[in-house]
């Protein structure tokens, strides 16, 4: 994803904080689904 994103789309900064906990989220279930299956 290309960080210019920001310039073209100006969101509130409690989008950001949103967007980035989703973001995080995912990254983390993704880990744990790589680590073992439950």
């Amino acid at each position: 994803m290309p960080r210019r994103l920001d310039d073209d789309y100006p969101l509130c900064p409690s989008v950001v904080v949103e967007l980035l906990i989703h973001r995080h989220l995912q990254f983390q279930r993704r880990e744990r689904t790589k680590k073992g299956p439950t």
